[in-house]
């Protein structure tokens, strides 16, 4: 039920916002991306949930051209909705992965997150929480630590 429901509302609002020449915030309804950079030197930070890789990819064709991809995906972090699409889209465009040095053992399929606490806050995300994917990904040969 918990799955049913993050991808029913990772569905309802899906946009995109230029913040300035070179940073476009890609708003998914749980999390936010973004792309920095100019046409041919550009990384996208973040990958949403598995399903926003057709938003994410039609924005890159319509803001870089077709055919366009980045010079890496940079993770924040390996929760689920930061980390949805980002296999698929590092095997698409043949790609590396950067992320911070702590968060390799999460991405390289050696560690789980916890369990998240739900009393930490009284929203109704904060109490759906225990219930989200906290697994680890292997994203191999692609994975880098950030310099």
């Amino acid at each position: 039920m918990i799955n049913g429901l993050v991808n029913l509302l990772s569905k309802l609002t899906t946009g995109s916002t230029v913040l300035a020449d070179d940073i476009i915030l890609l708003q998914f309804t749980l999390v936010n991306a973004c792309m920095i950079g100019k046409e041919g030197e550009w990384v996208l930070v973040d990958t949403g949930l598995e399903n926003s890789k057709d938003f994410i990819l039609k924005i890159t064709e319509k803001t870089f051209g077709h055919g366009s991809k980045p010079q890496a995906i940079i993770l924040t972090h390996g929760h689920f909705d930061h980390v949805g699409s980002v296999k698929f889209l590092c095997h698409k465009w043949d790609v590396p992965v950067y992320a911070h040095p702590l968060e390799m053992p999460y991405l390289k399929g050696e560690k789980d997150y916890s369990i998240p606490d739900a009393s930490v806050d009284e929203g109704l995300v904060a109490k759906m929480s225990p219930d989200f994917p906290h697994e680890g990904i292997d994203l191999g040969f692609y994975l880098h630590p950030l310099p």
